[in-house]
């Protein structure tokens, strides 16, 4: 669905699997979705404008655990700046 004036970023690691979303899962490239591949905790405390983000969602598993440095006060602090007022973040483990 459409939602006008709304700016998804979508964060992924690895290429291939944001090649995947489009080429056999079916997200459509019209929505407008802007994908990094690149560490999301580097994306959050070097390309994440202050106060840019209404919503942060954190959904990464290594194996069986998060990565470790998603974890830390580093992570969390760049993560807190990122988001806006009346703000959320959503951490699934």
């Amino acid at each position: 669905a459409e939602a006008p004036g709304v700016r998804v970023d979508v964060v992924e690691i690895d290429p291939a699997v944001t090649e995947v979303s489009y080429t056999h899962l079916g997200l459509d490239p019209v929505l407008g979705i802007r994908s990094f591949n690149m560490d999301g905790r580097q994306f959050v405390a070097e390309r994440a404008a202050a106060g840019s983000y209404q919503l942060v969602t954190l959904d990464a598993v290594n194996d069986l655990s998060v990565p470790h440095h998603l974890l830390t006060t580093e992570c969390n602090e760049a993560v807190k700046r990122a988001l806006g007022r009346r703000s959320a973040e959503i951490r699934v483990q």
